[in-house]
């Protein structure tokens, strides 16, 4: 009889079985949520915020990134982890579809990145917007805010000022005909600084945008100590992902690249 359960449950994982994208701990695959309930007690979302900033009208971010929440956005950044990815995205989209700025938007861009340069082979802003602008039903326009320039990685820089410096004369648009007038919701993963969207939306306001409708997965908050990683609550071992898990999980998630 324990041989049939055992058989009965490792059947069930193999065919149901269903990752945390924050943690990528083994999840129930029967509940609606995606995130098991200890992530969803350690990540702070700040939906329900908006800000703005110079040529930026509107901007919304899901998460602060920080602690749980960075892991899962380098889960699927650097681990190829689509799952992630959706879930960021469909939560993404939850906290704009409403918004009548964003409904009434002409159509969906990304900030540009060099897929060679981040070693992922795809651009992380790129997925988010596609499965985006398909949930809001809107184009998505593609190669008009283009890369002009390799730079450093933003990781790299210190503080704001040597990010902004780094993106200065880095990106350009390539059809000012079609931005002219329209109202554009740029997509990218995380907000730091502010030094890649603040220059992409002055970009396509200096070509003639109308407005420009900020949203990113995650967003630091200044207010708080972001590099506190050593903080009791985010020194659990399930946020410190050994390299053979890291490993096993981008293993598992090549396949839907």
């Amino acid at each position: 009889m324990n041989i049939l359960i055992k058989t009965i449950d490792f059947i069930q994982n193999l065919i149901f079985t269903k990752h945390c994208p924050v943690c990528d701990e083994l999840t129930d695959v029967f509940k609606p949520e995606t995130v098991c309930q200890y992530c969803l007690d350690e990540i702070k979302i700040i939906g329900n915020n908006t800000y703005s900033y110079p040529n930026i009208d509107i901007l919304k971010s899901f998460l602060i990134y920080n602690g749980y929440a960075r892991q899962c956005l380098l889960n699927f950044k650097m681990y190829q982890n689509v799952q992630s990815g959706k879930f960021l995205a469909d939560q993404m989209y939850e906290i704009i579809k409403d918004i009548p700025e964003i409904k009434n938007a002409d159509f969906v861009m990304f900030i540009p990145y060099t897929k060679v340069k981040t070693g992922r082979g795809y651009n992380s802003a790129e997925f988010l917007a596609k499965r985006i602008a398909k949930k809001l039903k809107k184009p998505i326009l593609e190669k008009c805010l283009v890369k002009t320039r390799e730079n450093l990685s933003q990781t790299q820089c210190l503080n704001a000022k040597e990010r902004f410096k780094n993106v200065q004369n880095t990106f350009s648009c390539a059809d000012r005909q079609l931005v002219k007038k329209k109202n554009i919701i740029l997509i990218d993963d995380v907000y730091t600084t502010g030094a890649t969207m603040k220059t992409c939306a002055k970009l396509l306001k200096n070509a003639g945008a109308s407005a420009i409708y900020g949203v990113t997965a995650e967003k630091t908050d200044f207010g708080e100590k972001n590099e506190q990683i050593k903080n009791k609550k985010f020194a659990n071992k399930r946020f410190f992902m050994s390299e053979a898990k890291l490993t096993a999980m981008r293993n598992r998630h090549l396949k839907y690249k």
